[in-house]
């Protein structure tokens, strides 16, 4: 027996479109009206009119019951996209590397550098530099990070100690493999110092593959 509250479900497939009565709770009375359709308790209505003729009418109802059984077997889920955490599917990338820089005055040392693959987009997450030798990030070291040989916005020479490897600083790069996109991160001596300087320097993040649904929402576009 259909709930008298509900909708009917069956009259609407078929072409009716009845008004809900004031008590009506949208998507809790559909759910049994559907499933009374699909388990063949209640068929269409009556009509003086009908839309299709008995034969196709047998053929749309057991369309519909099919219908509502693969929904009742489908779970829709979201998620957030891959480029904003990283998933079940996702690579991670940790990217380290130590350096001795030369006292004198030089041109940038490419310490990091690294191809996002053919296939996957990197997420660049976060980025640091440590000195040894009790280093007072005086500006005579500066740091930039390029993509395709070109500054990040605001990360080209600075020489502030923004992040450290143990605790990188939080940043938003995107990479494309497909589009072959290249990260470098670099280091110059640009005032002289007394002996050389021991630095160390990381780049962490994520690869994922962007092509796919289960990884979330594809890439964004407004992203550097």
């Amino acid at each position: 027996m259909a709930n008298s509250n509900a909708l009917d479900n069956a009259g609407r497939l078929f072409g009716q479109s009845p008004q809900p009565p004031g008590n009506y709770r949208p998507g809790i009375d559909d759910r049994g009206d559907f499933r009374r359709i699909a388990n063949g308790e209640q068929g269409p209505p009556p009509s003086p009119y009908p839309l299709l003729n008995k034969q196709d009418e047998e053929r749309a109802q057991l369309l519909i019951q099919r219908l509502v059984a693969l929904l009742q077997n489908t779970n829709i889920t979201a998620s957030r996209p891959a480029y904003n955490d990283p998933h079940q599917w996702s690579t991670p990338v940790d990217l380290s590397q130590t350096v001795s820089v030369p006292a004198a005055v030089g041109s940038d040392i490419d310490v990091i550098t690294f191809y996002a693959p053919p296939g996957r987009s990197i997420r660049i997450s976060g980025y640091g530099v440590d000195v040894d030798g009790g280093y007072t990030y005086d500006g005579s070291l500066l740091w930039s990070v390029k993509k395709n040989g070109a500054f990040v916005e605001t990360l080209g020479d600075w020489g502030q100690h923004r992040g450290s490897v143990v605790k990188p600083r939080d940043t938003f790069i995107l990479l494309n493999g497909d589009d072959n996109d290249q990260i470098t991160f670099s280091v110059r001596r640009a005032v002289a110092a007394g002996a050389p300087s021991s630095v160390s320097m990381c780049l962490v993040g994520w690869s994922f593959r962007p092509r796919f649904n289960y990884e979330g929402t594809k890439r964004g576009i407004t992203t550097f």
